[in-house]
């Protein structure tokens, strides 16, 4: 519907650059990416100032793997809006992608100084921050996201990484439970929670449950594979 309704406003007038970029992301969103293509290139064509459609070509760039593009376009976003926090964040994450730890970092700082209640910069960047092992700065990058979002899935998994980098396991097991009340289905805390159990803690009763139902919710992963092999467990 709503594509239908912007092709009949641009039929009606063409050298609007709003309706250009609406549709670019409708047609990204349908993974009509030749399409996509088209509009957002138009947009930018009629309004080079349209910090938005920049953004929205970042982001199809990605899609189809086109890094240095979508680096540009980001880049090229900030500069027409230096309050771009969400372009800043995109950059971010291809610079880490990269090996461009320190400047992922800069973004990082640059989105969150823009937006402080931006809690997917603040979980971006601890991860960019354990890569250069700023252990406690990550820390606290998660804690502050997990304040921004309590249920912020990734941001209470990634700080129990960090705790357990830090060997401090109990709290690492703290923030997998979390884990698995926000998304019981999520397999990745089970097994990082049979791991911690079996190897640091020495409670091999409760790493085999655990790792029973990380089996159950990935049976093919190679993990598994590896943990029936070992412990002879029987699936379901």
């Amino acid at each position: 519907m709503a594509e239908k309704i912007l092709k009949k406003a641009n039929e009606i007038d063409e050298g609007y650059p709003q309706i250009h970029n609406e549709l670019g992301t409708v047609y990204l969103r349908q993974e009509r990416f030749d399409d996509a293509m088209r509009a957002l290139k138009k947009a930018v064509l009629l309004d080079p100032s349209f910090a938005d459609a920049y953004y929205n070509l970042g982001n199809l760039y990605e899609r189809l793997n086109e890094y240095d593009k979508a680096m540009e376009s980001y880049r090229k976003a900030t500069e027409i809006n230096p309050q771009f926090a969400n372009a800043y964040n995109n950059l971010a994450l291809i610079l880490d992608e990269r090996g461009e730890i320190n400047e992922a970092i800069e973004a990082y700082l640059k989105a969150i100084e823009i937006n402080p209640d931006l809690a997917l910069s603040y979980n971006n960047l601890g991860i960019s921050l354990l890569k250069v092992s700023k252990f406690y700065d990550a820390i606290e990058s998660f804690k502050k996201a997990i304040e921004l979002d309590n249920t912020y899935f990734k941001a209470h998994y990634n700080l129990g990484n960090a705790y357990a980098k830090m060997d401090m396991y109990k709290d690492a097991v703290r923030q997998y439970l979390k884990c698995i009340e926000i998304d019981p289905e999520a397999p990745e805390p089970f097994f990082n929670l049979g791991l911690i159990h079996s190897v640091k803690l020495h409670d091999n009763v409760r790493a085999m449950n655990y790792w029973k139902r990380y089996i159950e919710l990935k049976p093919d992963s190679a993990e598994a594979m590896a943990l029936i092999k070992l412990f002879d467990f029987t699936v379901n």
